[in-house]
This record gives structure tokens, C-alpha cells and sequence, in this order.
């Protein structure tokens, strides 16, 4: 096995669906301790580390909402069992600009394999921005909003780095690590080379639009509508009404609550979010709009993949899979395609979508 399969050894999640949250072993909890521990760390990071200050510059893009107003948080993240699990605040500073990052303290760096690597310390954390509702400039789990997050996890290498890290492009210092829960193929790269920070939108305006093709009966209408609908739940479609021939919504406002199903996760966090779909169906009472009695027709397709409005609620406190979300998830309104096969990426445009019983199921 080599050091990077041992850090990351059953990391990769269980198969997550949008209906229900894989579970995860139970975390062990770590004591928060003195965090400004003097680590007299000498290292050459190669990443223009201001000596008077122990901070690095980290290029950020910033989306989505204004991060004005929040405060950013750095987190380390643990390897517990077969998850890696966010944890202890490590620094935190307003949210916007250019952040910067501070040497690591002692208490959040590991010695990943004693024998095989002797010496060879490792850090890593997660970037998130939260609503500091008590100006305590610190997060305070279960009460405050986690409204903004970042997929690369800045990574701090200390020491001999062995041939598995180098190879991935792993440098001494600190380090992006890019992971990739799909292939388990990490990536490791400068800080110059930046990361991007999805802060929660409450108004992203993403549009779902396009036509339909091959729809039986005559002059079927296309719905927006929640996905807890068809378990039972009543809930008023985002949009109705809309003509097949072309239809347009938009995705401008929060989930409403009668849309967000709820999953607990194995550390008793609840995750709430919201699945909406373009429907067409068959009027069959012709009363304008969808009603019991009507025909599910279709749904809306990205090539053979159905595509599905995604919106993720904000945590109060970190998932046990948090890394695994941030890494695929951003907060708020998200598209995504749902292959046949039920996996589930990322869509970047909305627009041109065609309704098609031959393309993809319903």
C-alpha cells in the first residue's frame, strides 16, 4: 500500500444519491488545544511566506453571494475511521480579498507513517465561510450558518516528501490537494494557482429552458416541481403552465421549505436539501396547471442524462462527509445531470435542454 492510499485509505465515499446520505463510522472527537503553539518552523516553502508575519497570500475568486460581512475560517480535517472529517478552527479572518494562510500549529500536523516515512508531517484543511452571528470570530457548531466553502483543501507538507506525494506534484510548504472521489486520483498544485470560494447565492437567477420532442397527446404542459411530490409531500411547483413548445424557469429565490427533505448523517447532522425537475405531462382535466389525474410525460435531458435543479442548504455544523460534498456540492442552487447509471455531475448551462421520452428516463 503506499502513503498516499494509506492517508486516504477508505476515503472515498460510499455511494451517495441525492435520496439518501451514505453512512459513515462514527467520528472521534478530538480536545481542542492551545492553538498558537510556537512550532519554529524553518522550512522553505517556496511559496513566498512573509517571514514577519508566518501568513501566505492565497489567491482566491470569490462567487456566488458577496462574502462581505462573514469571516473565513480555516479547519482541519481528520482522518477518523473511512471518512475525513472536518474539525478543530484552526485561524479565522474576514471573508473577501485575499486571505492568507498561517503557519500550521503543532497540534493540527500528522506523522503519516512513522516506519515507512519517519519524519514526514502532514496538515490538512478546510476553507469555510460562516456567518458570525455573535462577532465572536469564532464558529460556533449548530448555531451559525455555513454559507460558503472551497473544494481544494489548502495542504501543508513538512519534511522528506515521499516519491507517492511528489509524483502527484506535492511540494514541501503549503499545497492545494484537489481530490477526486470518482477516480480516487488526487492532484496536488501551488497556492499561486488559486482556489474558488462558492459563497450561498439567494438569488443565483440559474435558467432551466429549452423545447420538447416526441410528447404523446396533444399540447402537454411542462411543470418545475419538487421531487418529495412524487413520495407524497404537497408542495406548489416553482412553475406550471408552461407551453412544450417552449418553456423557461428560473431558479431565483431559497428552496421553499416544503420542497427540502431532510438526511441525518451517521454523526447526528441533519443536511437539507432541495431536488427540482421540468416535468411535462398531460392535462388530462385541462385545468392549466398539474392536478391529480394528470399523465407524467417527460423530463428535461442533458444528452441522455435527466437534469435536476439541486439546492443544498446551509449546514450549522460540518457533515461527516462535508469534504466529499464541498468537493462536488456548491451551497444554494446547483444544476446537475442525473445519468442513467445514477450518478450525479455538475451542469454548467441550463439553457437548450430538450423534454424527450426517447432520451433520457424520467
Amino acid at each position: 500500500m503506499t502513503l498516499w492510499t494509506l492517508m486516504l485509505a477508505g476515503c472515498t465515499p460510499q455511494e451517495i444519491s441525492l435520496d439518501d446520505t451514505a453512512a459513515v463510522d462514527a467520528v472521534s472527537t478530538v480536545t481542542d488545544t492551545d492553538t498558537d503553539t510556537d512550532t519554529d518552523t524553518d522550512t522553505d516553502t517556496d511559496t513566498d511566506t512573509d517571514t514577519d508575519t508566518d501568513r501566505t497570500d492565497l489567491d482566491v475568486t470569490w462567487t456566488g453571494g458577496d462574502p462581505d460581512g462573514h469571516r473565513l475560517g480555516l479547519f482541519s480535517v481528520l482522518i477518523s475511521g473511512e471518512s475525513l472529517v472536518v474539525d478543530t478552527q484552526r485561524d479565522d479572518q474576514p471573508a473577501g480579498g485575499t486571505p492568507s494562510l498561517p503557519l500550521p500549529d503543532s497540534e493540527s500536523l500528522f506523522e503519516l507513517d512513522p516506519v515507512a516515512a519517519p519524519g514526514f508531517l502532514v496538515g490538512v484543511y478546510q476553507l469555510a465561510v460562516y456567518d458570525d452571528a455573535d462577532a465572536s470570530s469564532k464558529h460556533d457548531a449548530g448555531e451559525e450558518a455555513i454559507v460558503g466553502w472551497t473544494g481544494a483543501l489548502p495542504t501543508w507538507l513538512e519534511g522528506a516528501i515521499p516519491a507517492d506525494f511528489t509524483g502527484l506534484g506535492a511540494r514541501e510548504g503549503w499545497n492545494l490537494l484537489q481530490l477526486d472521489f470518482e477516480t480516487g486520483q488526487p492532484h496536488f498544485s501551488g497556492l499561486d494557482d488559486g482556489v474558488t470560494v462558492a459563497v450561498l447565492d439567494d438569488a443565483p437567477g440559474l435558467v432551466l429552458s429549452g423545447t420538447s420532442a416526441n410528447l404523446p397527446g396533444i399540447d402537454p404542459a411542462v411543470a418545475l416541481l419538487p421531487v418529495v411530490m412524487f413520495d407524497g409531500v404537497p408542495a406548489t411547483p416553482l412553475g406550471d403552465g408552461e407551453s412544450s413548445d417552449s418553456w423557461s424557469f428560473t431558479l431565483d429565490a431559497p428552496a421553499p421549505d416544503d420542497h427540502l427533505a431532510d438526511n441525518v448523517d451517521s454523526i447526528g447532522v441533519t443536511i437539507r436539501y432541495a431536488q427540482e425537475i421540468v416535468l411535462a405531462y398531460g392535462d388530462a382535466d385541462n385545468s392549466g396547471g398539474l392536478s391529480d389525474g394528470d399523465v407524467p410525460l417527460a423530463t428535461a435531458c442533458d444528452g441522455d442524462s435527466a437534469v435536476v435543479g439541486f439546492y443544498l442548504a446551509p449546514f450549522t455544523e460540518f457533515p461527516a462527509e462535508f469534504v466529499y460534498y464541498a468537493s462536488v456540492f456548491v451551497p444554494g442552487w446547483q444544476l446537475m445531470t442525473a445519468s442513467p447509471e445514477g450518478d450525479f455531475e455538475p451542469l454548467d448551462n441550463g439553457e437548450g435542454l430538450v423534454i424527450d421520452p426517447d432520451a433520457c428516463d424520467l
